[in-house]
């Protein structure tokens, strides 16, 4: 009986009965908190902008934690990036 229910389960288990769709019109905001992260951050905003998303549904926030290395200034050449600081 376990061995029948378990056979349901996989031939059933795939079957889907809509097709997944992508949703890829909706706004998305980023949010990314930072802390002396200067080696880091322009690694992280090339991986978000590289996504397969729609790039003008994308808002990337960056908050600055105190900061006391060079991430200010290397965030103030990247266009359409919001910064705020704590």
């Amino acid at each position: 009986m376990y061995v029948l229910w378990l056979l349901i389960i996989v031939i059933y288990w795939g079957k889907s009965e809509e097709p997944i769709q992508v949703i890829s019109n909706v706004p998305v905001s980023i949010i990314i908190p930072f802390r002396n992260e200067e080696n880091n951050l322009l690694s992280c905003i090339e991986s978000i902008k590289n996504q397969a998303y729609e790039q003008g549904k994308i808002e990337v926030i960056l908050v600055n934690d105190h900061s006391t290395d060079s991430s200010l200034s290397i965030l103030s050449t990247i266009p359409n990036i919001a910064l705020l600081s704590l």
